[in-house]
Formats: C-alpha cells, sequence, structure tokens
C-alpha cells in the first residue's frame, strides 16, 4: 500500500484520505504488464524461471493508446507482434491481483500510478520515493505463470539464457582472478556461481528413463518328424 507522510492512503483519487502526491513528482501515466516468449529469468526468490514483464505506456497518442486512454488497440497489436498481454482487468488474476494498476492521489497535472508491489513515500522535503516489493513481485511473476495467463518456457529460450549466463561467469572469474585478496569481485563471483547452478537446476527436464530393450520372443521349436519304423524282410527262411 503507498504511503503519503508515513500515512497509510487509499489508491483512488476521489477516495484519498491522507494527502496527495504532489505536484513537484513526475506524472506517471497507466500501464499494463507485458511480456514475450523470449523475456525469461531466473529468480532465486521463488527458485524458478520466471517471465518478465516490460511496462506498456498508456499516453495518448503514444503506442496505439487513444485519447481516451482505451488500451484495446494497444493490446491487440502487442498481441500481434508475439507478445503475451498481462490485462489489468483478467479475471483469470483472481481477487489478489486483478487491477494490479493502481491511480495515487496527485496534486498535479495529469496521473501518478503505480503498481500494487510498489509503495510511494513522500517525506516532509516533498521528495517521492518509489520502493518495489521484490517477494511480492517474484510472486506475482510466478502466479502469471501457474494460472496459464502466460505460455510455460520454451526450453530452447531457456538453453539461450543459461548460455548468457555462463559467459557472464565467465568474465566473472576473470575478472576475479584478476583481483586483490578481499576485493568485492570474489564475492561477487561466489554469488553469481550460486545463482548459475541454481538456474541449472531449475526447470531441467527430468533425464528420461533408458529404454527397455525388447524381449525376444522365445524361439519356438520345430515339432520332429517321428521316426519311420524299420522296414521288416518279406518272406521266410
Amino acid at each position: 500500500m503507498a504511503t503519503i507522510l508515513g500515512k497509510r492512503v487509499k489508491t483512488s483519487a476521489t477516495q484519498a484520505g491522507g494527502g496527495k502526491i504532489p505536484h513537484t513528482a513526475k506524472a506517471r501515466a497507466p500501464f499494463f504488464f507485458m511480456t514475450h516468449p523470449r523475456a525469461w529469468s531466473y529468480d532465486p526468490i521463488v527458485d524458478a524461471w520466471v517471465p518478465r514483464l516490460k511496462r506498456h505506456v498508456c499516453d495518448p497518442g503514444v503506442n496505439s493508446i487513444r485519447g481516451d486512454r482505451n488500451p484495446a488497440q494497444a493490446y491487440t497489436e502487442r498481441e500481434q507482434h508475439g507478445f503475451t498481454v498481462v490485462k489489468p482487468e483478467d479475471p483469470r488474476l483472481g481477487e489478489k491481483y486483478i487491477g494490479y494498476m493502481l491511480q495515487m492521489p496527485y496534486a498535479g497535472n495529469g496521473l501518478f500510478c503505480v503498481s500494487m508491489f510498489e509503495s510511494v513515500e513522500v517525506t516532509l522535503g516533498g521528495h517521492v520515493f518509489i520502493e518495489r516489493d521484490d517477494e511480492a513481485y517474484a510472486e506475482f511473476r510466478q502466479f502469471l505463470l501457474d494460472s496459464g495467463i502466460v505460455p510455460p518456457l520454451d526450453p530452447r529460450w531457456r538453453a539461450i539464457h543459461l548460455r548468457a549466463m555462463a559467459k557472464t561467469l565467465s568474465r566473472r572469474r576473470s575478472v576475479a582472478s584478476n583481483a586483490m585478496p578481499g576485493s568485492p569481485a570474489h564475492d561477487k563471483l561466489k554469488a553469481y556461481e550460486k545463482l548459475y547452478a541454481a538456474a541449472q537446476k531449475a526447470g531441467a527436464p527430468a533425464p528420461k528413463k533408458p529404454a527397455r530393450k525388447p524381449r525376444k520372443a522365445p524361439a519356438t521349436r520345430r515339432a520332429r518328424k517321428p521316426k519311420a519304423a524299420p522296414k521288416t524282410a518279406e518272406g521266410g527262411a
């Protein structure tokens, strides 16, 4: 929940009850989240590969947004370009996440919008600080996958991301090898090695069981022909 001067406030401008974001803060337009099939990352908070989300800003006249800020056309165009659109009004989001974009009471011109995973604090000096709850945000990204709103990660993209992480790990090892003992480079290397190892395990395809060799059918024995009775000599001695 957003905070203004240390007080919790309602998120609707018409129901504000604890002050407004000062006009000195830059306006923040409404938005919706979207993701692309290749945009994934490993998140250690949920120990899983989750989709990376991008904000599509709903400014009139920009990004296919009409003057009334109706995002319907933008939804369609983004989907035509291969994106999965996470519509704030999608009922699959459930009571917990539906309407994830919040409009804050704002004293300036325009709108001031944040996600439900962000907190806004205005200090006594009028400075505005916005912080994101990384744990709640990671759980939301995991939910999008579990609920079927976002399709599963293609194993080929996972392999590409792991190769990129391996290159990063190689560079960090090179930096650490040339760094002085006790340098932060060594701590960063250890942390990234741990991250890379966890990313390799997460979402890894289950090992295939070795196929059983088909049993050979038992050889059928040919029936033996009965032995012919010995011929007896005809006639007497």
